[in-house]
C-alpha cells in the first residue's frame, strides 16, 4: 500500500489544486486499469473557458480518485469543476461504485486499509487516517496521512 505521495504527479508543483473522492469499496485491477484509462482520457481534454488545464489524474490505493489541476496559468472554473463532478458521477453510476459518499474514510495501520464511517472516526481520535479535506498537492504529498485529531473533520465530529 502506498503511503509515500512525493511522486505523485511529479509535474505539478505544490500549490496545485487537489480534489479527492473516496471510493466507497476498493477496485479491483479491472476496474482500476479502466477507471486509469478514462481519468486520463478526460484530462487530456480538460479544459477552462476553452483553455487547457495543466493537470494530472490518477486511482491512489485502488480507493481514491485523485485529480489535480495547476492552476498557475489557468484556474478550474466554475464550469470546469462542474465537468470534472459530471464526469465522476457518470463514471460512478456506470461502475456502480459511489464516489461521493462523504460519510465514508479509510484510514491505516501503515499496512492496510480499514473503511470506515464518520461516525466512528469521532472516538478514534489517534487513528491514521486519509483526510479527504486537502486542498493542495502540497498538503496531499506532505499530510494526506495523518491522525484524525490533526484534521479539520475532527474538530466538526465534536461540535
Amino acid at each position: 500500500m502506498q503511503l509515500n505521495f512525493n511522486s505523485l504527479f511529479s509535474g505539478l508543483s505544490d500549490t496545485s489544486r487537489v480534489w479527492i473522492y473516496t471510493l466507497e469499496r476498493r477496485l479491483d485491477a479491472t476496474e482500476e486499469n479502466y477507471l486509469r484509462e478514462q481519468l486520463q482520457s478526460f484530462i487530456s481534454q480538460w479544459a477552462a473557458h476553452g483553455k487547457e488545464l495543466t493537470a494530472d489524474a490518477d486511482v491512489v490505493n485502488s480507493a481514491f480518485i485523485v485529480i489535480s489541476a495547476d492552476e498557475s496559468k489557468v484556474s478550474a472554473s466554475g464550469c470546469s469543476i462542474d465537468t470534472q463532478v459530471h464526469f465522476l458521477k457518470a463514471l460512478s453510476k456506470e461502475l456502480g461504485i459511489d464516489f461521493f459518499n462523504r460519510m465514508i474514510f479509510y484510514s491505516t495501520n501503515g499496512e492496510d486499509l480499514i473503511k470506515k464511517d464518520l461516525s466512528s472516526m469521532a472516538d478514534l481520535p489517534n487513528e491514521l487516517f486519509f483526510d479527504p479535506m486537502i486542498a493542495t498537492l502540497g498538503e496531499l504529498r506532505r499530510e494526506w496521512v495523518k491522525p484524525f485529531l490533526k484534521s479539520q473533520l475532527y474538530q466538526m465530529v465534536r461540535i
